[in-house]
């Protein structure tokens, strides 16, 4: 009987550790799914606030902000902002490489957000080229070292009292909002963009 007791409290925890893993994925997951809708809603904003000869233009930007960040995040950034983790697509123990998968999940749409809000700064001023250029050292160099920086291992998580992220509003927010500072300092205004119609 004792035997048979331990084995049913066996089964319940590990029935308790699936269901959480479970359940933090499907959470993580829906979350991803949300941020991509930014996307979606940021290439709309950027498309009502450009001239109408180049909104098409910025949902080509938006679209490409995705692909660039999810190729440079499979390939390179992920393993830059956490090092000594395996790579998720590398399938250890079932189970083990879900809630990888789901923060290499994670770690692209905040990628990719923090791109899109460049792109937003210098919309209609930018030549296609060098966008893509500039998207792939903010998103292959510039955000993986911030986020690892400020969410895995860095001056501002080793510090004390130490530095706490709320949803990425001190990652993805302020390293996108620097981002278009910069590029908008850089580039200037739009031209031609304000002037009154005659």
């Amino acid at each position: 009987m004792a035997h048979e007791i331990d084995n049913l409290h066996m089964e319940f925890e590990n029935f308790k550790l699936v269901s959480q893993v479970v359940g933090d994925v499907a959470w993580v997951i829906g979350a991803f799914v949300i941020i991509l809708l930014m996307q979606l809603g940021f290439a709309m904003l950027e498309s009502g606030n450009a001239r109408d000869h180049n909104a098409i233009m910025t949902y080509v930007k938006n679209i490409m902000d995705l692909c660039l960040s999810t190729l440079l995040a499979l390939f390179w950034s992920y393993s830059l902002a956490f090092p000594e983790s395996d790579h998720p697509l590398t399938w250890s123990a079932a189970g083990e490489s879900a809630p990888k998968v789901t923060q290499l999940l994670l770690h692209i749409a905040y990628q990719a957000t923090a791109v899109t809000i460049l792109g937003g700064a210098v919309s209609e001023r930018m030549n296609l080229g060098a966008y893509v250029v500039l998207v792939c050292l903010l998103a292959g160099v510039f955000y993986p070292l911030a986020s690892r920086w400020c969410w895995h291992e860095g001056a501002l998580v080793e510090r004390t009292p130490p530095f706490h992220d709320f949803a990425g509003s001190g990652v993805v927010h302020y390293f996108g909002g620097l981002a278009a500072l910069i590029g908008a300092a850089c580039i200037g205004p739009r031209k031609g963009r304000w002037d009154e119609i005659e």
